[in-house]
């Protein structure tokens, strides 16, 4: 979306004709910092205005009932849960892998880190010794991917997470 000094004005590739003056315009999109520049527009004089879009860095947060454990992402040391939770701040894109592992259970998924869009996970979590749920979202949207077959979700909004419930049914 496009906003000429605060003013929703269309999307990408179109053409301004304002009066002579000077203007803020901003573009945004989900998933992207905001660009923002200020122009000065003259009488006669057309002249192109690129706004370059930043992917915004991505979180993963993991929710667990487990009372202690380790996260693996990808090849980094192993972090500790803490009272269950974890948060992965700024994910690279590209694809990644994630294991929880405590002294008798353990969960694993691969998943790859979009810009400007919901993680993509590869499929249903692989386990041992407990039921996975994950959740995967982006803006409005949300795909939930399960160890248990068939099951019943019930999605209520919330932050983007991963939740891995002990006994889950």
């Amino acid at each position: 979306m496009v906003r000429v000094n605060g003013k929703i004005r269309g999307t990408s590739n179109f053409r301004l004709e304002e009066a002579a003056g000077a203007y803020q315009i901003e573009a945004t999109l989900d998933g992207y910092l905001p660009a923002v520049v200020s122009a000065n527009l003259k009488n006669g004089v057309s002249s192109p205005i690129e706004l370059t879009l930043q992917p915004m860095s991505q979180t993963v947060r993991l929710f667990t009932d487990l009372p202690d454990g380790k996260v693996v992402l990808d090849d980094q040391p192993p972090r500790d849960l803490v009272d269950g939770q974890l948060t992965l701040d700024s994910v690279a894109a590209g694809k990644h892998t994630v294991k929880v592992a405590n002294r008798s259970s353990e969960a694993s998924f691969a998943f790859e880190m979009v810009p400007g869009g919901a993680p993509v996970v590869g499929g249903a979590p692989v386990v041992k010794n407990l039921a996975a749920l994950l959740v995967t979202s982006f803006g409005n949207r949300a795909r939930v991917f399960s160890s248990v077959a068939p099951a019943k979700v019930t999605v209520i909004p919330c932050p983007p997470a991963i939740w891995f419930p002990r006994g889950w049914n």
